[in-house]
């Protein structure tokens, strides 16, 4: 599973889980602003919380949308 959060400064703006990396990638673009940081772990749920393995990749959005 994957944990995606989208930061500005230090401020959680959005995040999600998902069990495809390309949907957590695709939250990620569809969410995040310019100069917005988007982060993506693999994450595991135990009974309690989700624990974050390592992260997997991140970018700041540069604001560029190719259609």
């Amino acid at each position: 599973m994957y944990y995606t959060k989208v930061t500005q400064d230090d401020d959680v703006v959005a995040s999600t889980i998902s069990d495809i990396l390309s949907d957590a990638v695709s939250f990620g673009n569809q969410v995040s602003y310019k100069g917005n940081r988007v982060t993506v772990y693999e994450a595991v749920q135990d009974l309690c919380d989700i624990q974050l393995t390592h992260k997997v990749l991140s970018w700041v959005d540069d604001g560029h949308l190719d259609l």
